[in-house]
C-alpha cells in the first residue's frame, strides 16, 4: 500500500513538473482573455491612434486628393508604447499596421482606406497554442 501511494505521488509530482514546463514554453499572451488592465489601456490606445489616422487620411484625401504618409497623418509623439506603426499608401488606398513589439504573441491591430480597425495574431501562433491547450 505504501509502495502504490508512494508510485501514485511520484506520478502526480512528474506530471505537475511536465505541466509547468509545458505552460512555461507557451507565451503568455498580452491581448488575450486574461488581458490586464495596463495591457487593455496601451491597446485601447492603440485604436484611437488608428481612429486619428484613419481621421486624418479621411480629411487629407479629400484636400489633396491623395493618401499621406504617417508622419502627416498623426505624429510621431502620439505612437503608444510599445507599438510599432508601418503604413503603405498610394493615391487610391492606404493600410496602415501597429504591431505590438512587446506581446511574445505578436498581437497586431490594422486598418485601412474603409476605418474599420481589425485584430490580429499570427496564424502559426494561435494554431500552435491552440493544439497545445486543446490538443
Amino acid at each position: 500500500m505504501v509502495a502504490k501511494i508512494t508510485a501514485a505521488a511520484m506520478v502526480m509530482i512528474v506530471a505537475g513538473v511536465l505541466l509547468a514546463a509545458t505552460s512555461a514554453d507557451v507565451p503568455q499572451c498580452l491581448h488575450d482573455a486574461r488581458e490586464s488592465i495596463d495591457q487593455r489601456v496601451r491597446r485601447q490606445a492603440a485604436v484611437r491612434y488608428l481612429r486619428q489616422v484613419n481621421t486624418a487620411q479621411t480629411r487629407l484625401r479629400q484636400e489633396r486628393k491623395t493618401f499621406v504618409p504617417l508622419a502627416e497623418a498623426a505624429g510621431s509623439d502620439s505612437t503608444p508604447f510599445g507599438f510599432v506603426p508601418r503604413l503603405t499608401f498610394d493615391r487610391w488606398s492606404y493600410t496602415v499596421i501597429l504591431k505590438d513589439v512587446l506581446d511574445p504573441c505578436g498581437f497586431s491591430l490594422f486598418s485601412d482606406q474603409d476605418n474599420v480597425i481589425y485584430e490580429a495574431h499570427p496564424v502559426a501562433l494561435v494554431r500552435d497554442i491552440a493544439s497545445e491547450k486543446c490538443g
